[in-house]
């Protein structure tokens, strides 16, 4: 799981290193998602203008979070992202296309189903981006983005936190939000 993580993380990098940013105001940000952030799953995204009226956005988080040898939570998760304004990047609202790759390993957590238990597998889709970029200074703005599509999930069940035993195998197909963003971004040129 982690290889393909690396992979596509380094696919997308080297894909936003290629494209020629666009000269002029607002080129290049830097973002958190403050919902991530409270759930203690870091995160951060790049978003570069490439035209007029466009920008190449990528998101990764991971949480390692591990409390004690049977109980952990660890995922992690990859989103490139074409954006469309209609208006200048980096402005107001915009629509655009996203795909995910998320990865997750969790298990013996007291609140779920999970507390005897671990399921590992990953989920991976894409959909349809809506959001709204609101300009605080000239370094700083918030921004809410709403993900909503298709994913297909694909994880394997234990029997303990421990155990390397399948107990069952599962496999989904999810259409509906997929991700919520409230976004602090930092405008670096």
């Amino acid at each position: 799981m982690a290889k393909t993580f690396y992979l596509i993380s380094g696919l997308v990098l080297l894909l936003l290193s290629v494209v020629p940013l666009r000269s002029g105001a607002q080129t290049l940000a830097l973002k958190t998602n403050m919902l991530y952030d409270m759930l203690l799953t870091p995160s951060l995204s790049v978003e570069g203008v490439v035209s007029s009226h466009a920008t190449l956005n990528l998101t990764g988080s991971w949480m390692p979070l591990r409390i004690n040898p049977d109980c952990y939570w660890r995922t992690f998760s990859v989103q490139p992202e074409f954006r469309y304004w209609p208006a200048v990047p980096l402005a107001g609202p915009f629509v655009g296309v996203a795909w995910q790759y998320r990865g997750f390993n969790l298990g013996g957590l007291s609140f779920s189903h999970l507390k005897d238990s671990r399921s590992q597998g990953h989920m991976q889709g894409g959909g349809v981006t809506l959001g709204w970029h609101h300009i605080l200074t000239t370094r700083w703005s918030i921004e809410y983005s709403l993900l909503v599509g298709w994913a297909h999930l694909k994880w394997d069940h234990y029997d303990s936190p421990r155990s390397d035993v399948v107990v069952s195998h599962w496999r989904a197909n999810y259409i509906g939000p997929l991700d919520l963003g409230l976004n602090l971004v930092y405008i670096i040129k």
